[in-house]
């Protein structure tokens, strides 16, 4: 829509359709035109209206004049206009590019020497005087300028964009599925992540209710393996097996009843191994339709979490402070290895995570003198032994490693969001920070980062090509508490329950999202305005606060004692992550930057 005083026109994309607005009243100006209209573009007391079958109108607020013949498309459909102070110029659907000074009539042709064969809309800058026009050419999306001379190729500076605009200083904001903002000379910055998630979930499938419980923690574990995914529950004591080889349309296999509150769930080749309130259940599910017990593996106590490496599977017992080594070499006889007890390291032993001969186990219930992160030499599995614990006093849960680092999901209050730790010396993780996301507790993640937050009720994906500092990426609602997340591809499983205890699955689908429209709107509208952004993790009042770089430093503050837990807040991703404590609390009033660093 564009503004020609005093009056505002607007179109129906796909509709003839064509209608006025002075302020009070809508009036309908379709009858003036003949074809769907397709762009419209207007100055001070005129406006062009182009379309389908080469239509261009030129309103003046009175009277409908027809421009067709003079621009000559013929029947080639005009997408796109631009309008330059002097010349009106004109894009087609099937790359015709043209110039018409409305002046005198005349009409330049440039369709050959641009050669696109498809012209999607045009821009014009007045700042370096280019007209941008964005289309396709060759068979691939593409961007040109045109300075009145010479067509330049800027497809590579910032990507093609599937929505263009300007500011008044002649910077140009590219944006498909990522945001950039491209100057005058051709020069970009990317600024996605300050206003875009550049991947999107997209709700795909509900599996409607699977069972009902009669508790809270229905919903449990999952795992996909080929075109199956099998998942259990809790209180139902459910186990589900469906057929996701068609990811929008997944279907039960068998919904088994198993006698047993089930956790977790691994799969070695035609068996899965189930933990639940008595240990491990295996399961054979050669035949999908029809899972057969074939062994249960009696602890006499609670299996949480559990992961399966070679033929071992590493199991959390979390109600008995536990960590258990079970040999499955054969899954129908499985043999209880070596174990390690006691609440310094393994009080509320939730998750595990076995790379090579080092397993990283989790504990959701430490305290003052315990560990929340506990590293175990798994090289003998008879004989575990302690290697270290850190993050004293952490409630943990979910653990996932990728490269270098591990990222632990928090369990309890206060402990929240995720913890990022430097394993690349295994034997001794280095604390790297915490991320936020809003207050949730992050429970459990799948691969490349996928994360859910149970009380927040999202689902989350993170770049983290930055290993230290992820940036969301994609986020949407859950509607029920998510349990458990699992990714085939490009599509995300979540397990669900709902306030009356109903277990679900639902799935999304991973994408590129993508900007239909950019609109630039002056700094000064935004003045005398309040915005709201991320709360602080915890309150506090005389506290100080700095920038350093682009991050906002809160540091000490009182609330019923003295802070010791500065927190830094970035504008790129409203979150806020907690930094390392500060040997003292106190409150201070005065901060001095030296260098990169902060002094009190």
């Amino acid at each position: 829509m564009e503004d020609t005083a005093p009056t505002t026109y607007g179109l129906k994309e796909g509709v003839k359709y064509l209608a006025g607005w002075d302020g009070t009243t809508l009036i309908d100006l379709s009858t003036n035109i003949p074809q769907i209209p397709r762009a419209i573009i207007g100055v001070p007391g005129k406006f062009w209206i182009a379309g389908d079958l080469g239509m261009l109108y030129e309103y003046d607020g009175t009277t409908f004049t027809d421009r067709s013949a003079t621009v000559g498309f013929g029947t080639e459909s005009i997408r796109a206009l631009a309008w330059d102070g002097t010349y009106l110029w004109i894009g087609g659907a099937g790359g015709g590019f043209k110039r018409y000074n409305p002046a005198t009539g005349e009409v330049v042709d440039l369709t050959t020497p641009l050669g696109f064969s498809e012209i999607r809309f045009l821009l014009f800058n007045p700042v370096n005087g280019q007209v941008i026009i964005v289309g396709v050419k060759a068979g691939l999306p593409a961007v040109y300028s045109y300075d009145g001379a010479t067509f330049v190729d800027r497809s590579a500076v910032a990507g093609v964009p599937s929505a263009l605009t300007l500011n008044p200083n002649g910077d140009m904001y590219f944006g498909r599925n990522r945001v950039y903002i491209v100057k005058p000379d051709w020069t970009s910055i990317e600024i996605t992540t300050k206003i875009f998630h550049p991947k999107r979930f997209r709700s795909i499938w509900n599996s409607g209710i699977i069972a009902t419980g009669t508790t809270r923690d229905v919903a449990r574990n999952m795992i996909i393996d080929g075109n199956y995914l099998y998942a259990v529950s809790l209180d139902p004591q459910r186990f589900a097996i469906y057929d996701i080889s068609n990811p929008s349309s997944p279907v039960l296999k068998s919904l088994t009843s198993t006698g047993y509150s089930m956790i977790d769930i691994w799969k070695k080749g035609n068996y899965v191994f189930i933990s639940c309130n008595i240990g491990v259940l295996v399961y054979d599910v050669s035949d999908v339709t029809a899972p057969m017990l074939v062994a249960t593996v009696n602890l006499a106590d609670y299996v949480h979490d559990m992961f399966l490496l070679g033929n071992y599977l590493y199991c959390c017992m979390h109600t008995a402070d536990k960590f258990q080594i079970i040999d499955i070499t054969n899954p129908t006889s499985p043999v209880v290895r070596g174990s390690l007890t006691g609440t310094t390291y393994f009080h509320g032993c939730h998750s595990c995570y076995v790379e090579g001969t080092i397993a990283y186990v989790t504990n959701y219930l430490a305290s003052t003198g315990e560990y929340g992160l506990t590293v175990v030499d798994v090289s003998n599995p008879d004989a575990p032994a302690v290697i270290t614990g850190v993050g004293e006093a952490h409630k943990n849960s979910a653990i996932r490693k990728i490269g270098n680092y591990l990222y632990v999901g928090s369990h309890t209050y206060p402990d929240v969001g995720f913890t990022i730790w430097d394993v690349s010396t295994p034997t001794s993780p280095v604390y790297k920070g915490r991320f936020y996301v809003v207050e949730g507790i992050f429970y459990y993640f799948c691969s490349e980062l996928i994360g859910v937050t149970i009380f927040e009720r999202g689902l989350y994906f993170f770049d983290i090509s930055n290993p230290v500092s992820p940036i969301i990426h994609a986020m949407c609602s859950t509607v029920e508490r998510p349990k458990n997340v699992v990714r085939s591809g490009d599509y995300v499983y979540v397990s669900t329950e709902d306030d009356a205890y109903n277990w679900r699955i639902r799935s999304f689908r991973l994408e590129d999202a993508e900007i239909n429209t950019l609109l630039f709107t002056p700094a000064e509208a935004l003045e005398n305005d309040w915005l709201t952004f991320a709360s602080m993790p915890t309150a506090r009042y005389d506290a100080v606060a700095g920038v350093v770089g682009d991050r906002i430093h809160v540091i000490t503050g009182y609330t019923t004692t003295f802070m010791t837990d500065p927190e830094v807040y970035n504008p790129m991703t409203d979150f806020w992550t907690k930094l390392n404590p500060i040997p003292t609390g106190r409150v201070v009033r005065l901060t001095r930057r030296i260098s990169h660093r902060r002094v009190i």
